[in-house]
């Protein structure tokens, strides 16, 4: 929906499936799937004293096939490898990402009644790290973003 922002938006557009089956760059051809591992994070004080004994979420975990249309060999790359295997060669994928993924919002076009409407938000509560009340510049827009999707309006 909105604007990709960096290098981490374009690893995962590629990620998540936009050139599966393509030949990349003359050379690779790819396919990709998202898979799911269940992490374990340790309460803090805080939340061992409201009786918290586990906190487990959900981590993305790519895995990423490769076949080297030059050389034949074929790669599975999984997780941080996955990754790894994507970084150097996002100088010249990011154009075809770009010319593929048209944004549906753009922070710039936002009205002035949907910015005060959701500035409203969270004004009686700072997150953590936050120096004020309410939400985050980014925050506001993915609201807006989101709203206008809801909508059809994007």
């Amino acid at each position: 929906m909105m604007p990709i922002v960096g290098p981490a938006h374009i690893a995962a557009e590629i990620l998540n499936g936009m050139f599966d089956g393509d030949v990349v760059l003359n050379r690779y051809l790819v396919s990709t799937l998202i898979m799911f591992k269940l992490v374990n994070i340790a309460p803090d004080d805080e939340q061992r004293q409201k009786g918290v004994c586990e906190i487990r979420r959900t981590s993305d975990h790519p895995i990423l096939g490769v076949l080297d249309t030059h050389t034949g060999d074929v790669t599975y790359h999984a997780g941080d490898d996955a990754f790894a295997f994507i970084t150097p060669l996002l100088p010249q994928l990011t154009p075809l990402v770009l010319s593929r993924r048209r944004p549906r919002y753009m922070p710039d076009e936002a009205n002035d009644w949907e910015l005060e409407v959701v500035a409203r938000i969270g004004r009686d509560k700072t997150l953590p790290g936050a120096t004020d009340p309410g939400l985050a510049d980014q925050q506001v827009h993915r609201v807006l973003a989101m709203w206008r999707m809801l909508n059809g309006q994007a």
